[in-house]
């Protein structure tokens, strides 16, 4: 069981072999960044909660606003075929945009609260979790929703499942369930930086490499190390939120990664190099 923040890190930074062919065969020209130009800025607290999304004199989210996810949650909700007798608990607002940590890089993270027990026919919670957890991230890839900028993002949840969430507003009956309070901001500052920044230059490296190999073996080892990264990465988050909530540092070290693109990057290197290893028009040394 992991102990501490860094037991989950220790593993992700280069292996031998990734070395020694850099050394070997391959010098790279992609520019390393410092700790230092790792900008959190964007994670600083405001004074207000987002003006674009709530009603600054009464605190309660915007009626237009409301009214719309309300509906895009029962749409979401009346589309899954799997539990005809599903039911909606609560429809709740989480995340930044219902804190003070807002910014141009919040999404509204919908949740759609529902009682897991009512569906104990089709499975466990676990069970339960994982197909709606795949009807979710199949409904937030096919769709491209923005309440006023910012992307919608659904989520399904038992209602036995605490919300970790500094601020959480029920959509469904227009109140607060959590209000948000301003905290002190992020800690442990220089270990996001200095962790993501090593993350940022990894993940680059890696993407030369993988644009630069003609080696089936180094090709699929390449795959291994980049999925290595990406696990750490998102298990350091969940570790971090669970232990000590949204402003821990795995979970801003993952949101820095997303924000600055590497998140995705880590999924086209594996796309790319698989394509690569079986395309037969490539030349690829056995």
């Amino acid at each position: 069981m992991t102990n501490s923040f860094d037991d989950i890190f220790e593993e992700i930074f280069p292996i031998e072999s990734v070395k020694n062919y850099e050394e070997d065969n391959y010098a790279s020209e992609a520019d390393e960044i410092s700790p230092d130009q790792v900008n959190l800025k964007s994670f600083d607290e405001k004074d207000t909660l987002c003006p674009s999304v709530f009603n600054l004199k009464t605190c309660d989210l915007k009626k237009v606003i409301r009214k719309r996810l309300i509906k895009i949650a029962r749409d979401f909700i009346s589309n899954i075929d799997e539990f005809p007798e599903i039911r909606i608990y609560d429809i709740i607002l989480v995340g930044s945009l219902a804190q003070f940590n807002w910014s141009k890089y919040s999404d509204v993270d919908l949740h759609v609260v529902v009682d897991y027990s009512k569906l104990s026919k089709y499975g466990t919670k676990e069970t339960l979790q994982s197909i709606f957890d795949r009807i979710k991230d199949n409904f937030n890839k096919n769709h491209e929703i923005l309440i006023y900028g910012f992307p919608v993002e659904m989520y399904v949840q038992d209602v036995s499942v605490e919300t970790n969430s500094n601020g959480i507003y029920s959509i469904l009956y227009g109140r607060w369930q959590k209000i948000p309070k301003s905290r002190d901001g992020i800690k442990d500052r220089e270990l996001i930086k200095t962790t993501a920044a090593k993350c940022i230059n990894l993940i680059n490296k890696y993407e030369e490499l993988a644009h630069q190999t003609r080696s089936i073996p180094f090709a699929e080892m390449l795959i291994e190390e980049t999925d290595k990264i990406y696990d750490q990465v998102v298990r350091a988050r969940k570790f971090a939120i669970a232990k000590d909530g949204e402003q821990a540092a795995g979970n801003i070290i993952f949101k820095v990664l997303r924000r600055s693109g590497h998140i995705q990057k880590m999924k086209d290197i594996k796309t790319y190099l698989y394509d690569k290893i079986n395309s037969l028009y490539t030349e690829f040394e056995k």
